[in-house]
């Protein structure tokens, strides 16, 4: 199972087990929700980020999923996850980093899950 990480005031982020997407949830109120809550955002944006705190949200995070047991990985910044493990300069940003990653979201209909394509590198 997927463990809860606490994004700020009662509010948890967590991957749902059936379709792989992040929800969030409020551990006081028990509301749910597929988007980060306005009141997250709004503390989050007047922490002023650490150095290191930034590079950390270009990470890929590896997961496991409840149902198969099969490793994923999240990227929190993207909000994406993937199967394989994307190459961290494959994190679409500004500057060097332009024209890199290309990742594109598909449906396989045969397993009914959602994968990810790379343009660039096929």
């Amino acid at each position: 199972m997927t463990r809860a990480r606490r994004i700020g005031g009662n509010w948890v982020e967590s991957v749902d087990p059936n379709s792989g997407k992040v929800y969030y949830a409020n551990m006081e109120t028990k509301e749910t929700s597929w988007t980060m809550p306005e009141e997250v955002k709004k503390m989050q944006t007047a922490q002023k980020p650490r150095p290191s705190a930034a590079k950390a949200v270009d990470k890929w995070l590896e997961r496991t999923d409840p149902k198969s047991g099969r490793k994923y990985y999240y990227n929190p910044k993207l909000k994406q996850t993937s199967w394989t493990k994307p190459q961290e300069n494959d994190v679409v940003g500004g500057g060097n980093d332009a024209g890199k990653g290309h990742w594109v979201a598909r449906h396989d209909p045969r397993t009914n899950r959602q994968y990810f394509y790379n343009q660039v590198t096929k």
